[in-house]
């Protein structure tokens, strides 16, 4: 679209985000009238590569307020209407149309739906709703040093805010755990500075508590999450989500009673929140009442299955059939129903092929039955789903043990080592396959790493001090065994 008046202005905040803007930059360009990004600091060639992409390059300071360099960007705005994004999003195609719809309307702004691709036990989509869309009035600014708003100041300038159908895709959350941390630190620092300028503020309460949630800081997350409860400043939707986030919280910490009241709260305030189903069976596993466990996640499945529509606007993630069926087997595990759990895993399979965790439960049952070779290509499967950990190359090592494949499990030991170098199973295991392979002193090289790491570890402790009096070394088998 292009008119000969300025409609509408995409409005962006950027940081060394020179891999990313141009993906950015091409979904607006059929769409926008003008495009004006502020850089905040970059030390690549982030405002070369927007001004060669058409965009208005302006150049801010960083203060640690995400807010200030919003304002900036949206005060220079010439258009009549504003979309803003990060540099780690993107307009799909489809959502061009309905942008161009909302802003020929009545509405003064909108909300948009923010898609999300994550790896978590609620879902593979988190889904968040913003007003992202909106007239350029005057007066109207952002408030919040991080995770910030436009929300109240739409209230107060009485702004006719209505809901959308328009998408935008956002992959910032695709970042390792690394990235992914250092975001979060980065996060609850501002957001303690405005709580230090402004304690009441229930918003960045609740952020705060996201942000140490993600961090696994699942006690501050929980006194967060009590205190912008506290203020009762909060709309019902987000009060709900605050309930629900509060018992994911709980449930870490294994208070299992606590998180199921405040689940129960979240139910009530939106009954539209189903994720809660999933969080409620993992309190209800806790507590090892499995048929309870049972009952919600197929109210979740039932509910998710009769409406997808319905569900994908009150979810705070996409439905993820495959994540409750997974939840479905272990608790039929726990409940000594093997055919069942694995039929709910096979069926979690069919619909996601890729899904680690019910290959991990299966390599596990067909290891227990003595299915060794199903079993590696489980685990095998779980690690090319991206499932690595210690644990996982363990169990696959063990497999291969157990199928007589020494060179496979002597590599999947090296490799699980390799980014965890203290596991001391991982070390027991590769003690094992040294001294059946005759190599007595690696062997004993191996054990004292374990015993060094874990100098409790019976087991370790009971075989070195067999290597030592295979090999004559009598006094040093002695003195372990006095050690324990």
């Amino acid at each position: 679209m292009k008119a000969e008046h300025k409609k509408l202005s995409v409005c962006m905040i950027v940081r060394d985000e020179a891999s990313n803007l141009p993906a950015a930059l091409w979904s607006v360009k059929r769409i926008a009238d003008e495009v004006v990004v502020v850089d905040t600091g970059s030390i690549d060639d982030t405002p070369q590569v927007a001004a060669s992409l058409g965009a208005r390059v302006l150049h801010d300071a960083w203060t640690d307020d995400f807010s200030a360099a919003r304002n900036v960007s949206i005060e220079a705005a010439e258009g009549e209407w504003i979309l803003y994004l990060d540099a780690d999003e993107t307009v799909p195609p489809e959502s061009e149309p309905k942008i161009l719809r909302a802003i020929s309307g009545s509405a003064d702004a909108y909300f948009v739906r923010i898609e999300s691709g994550v790896d978590s036990s609620a879902g593979k989509l988190f889904v968040s709703f913003y007003p992202r869309l909106f007239r350029n009035l005057k007066g109207l600014a952002f408030e919040g040093r991080v995770h910030e708003q436009i929300f109240p100041s739409l209230e107060r300038l009485g702004a006719r805010v209505d809901v959308s159908d328009i998408v935008i895709k956002h992959s910032g959350y695709a970042a390792t755990a690394d990235d992914m941390a250092a975001k979060g630190r980065r996060n609850a620092a501002m957001l303690e500075q405005g709580l230090a300028e402004n304690p009441g503020d229930a918003l960045a309460l609740f952020h705060l508590g996201e942000a140490r949630s993600m961090l696994g800081e699942h006690e501050a997350a929980i006194a967060c999450y009590e205190g912008a409860l506290k203020t009762g400043k909060l709309p019902q939707i987000i009060t709900g989500v605050i309930f629900q986030n509060l018992g994911g919280s709980l449930v870490k910490l294994g208070r299992y009673q606590d998180a199921l009241a405040n689940l129960k709260k979240a139910l009530r305030l939106d009954p539209g929140l189903l994720t809660v189903h999933l969080v409620m069976a993992s309190a209800l596993f806790g507590k090892r009442e499995f048929d309870k466990a049972v009952e919600q996640i197929l109210t979740y499945i039932a509910e998710a299955q009769a409406d997808p529509k319905k569900a994908k606007l009150m979810l705070r993630h996409e439905p993820d059939i495959p994540v409750a069926l997974v939840l479905l087997a272990k608790c039929r595990l726990a409940q000594g129903d093997v055919p069942k759990a694995e039929a709910h895993l096979n069926d979690a399979l069919r619909i996601s092929p890729s899904n680690g965790d019910a290959h991990v439960l299966l390599g596990r049952i067909a290891f227990e039955s003595l299915r060794f070779g199903e079993a590696a290509k489980h685990f095998e499967a779980a690690l090319n789903a991206g499932a690595a950990s210690s644990r996982l190359y363990f169990e696959l090592a063990k497999t291969y043990v157990a199928a007589g494949f020494d060179d496979k499990a002597i590599a999947t030991i090296e490799t699980g080592l390799a980014a965890s170098p203290t596991d001391v199973d991982l070390l027991r295991c590769l003690g094992v396959l040294k001294i059946r392979r005759k190599d007595l002193e690696g062997a004993i090289e191996t054990y004292q790493l374990a015993l060094a790491v874990d100098p409790a570890d019976a087991e370790s402790r009971r075989r070195l001090a067999g290597l030592y009096h295979a090999l004559g070394r009598d006094a040093a088998a002695c003195q372990l065994l006095t050690i324990s």
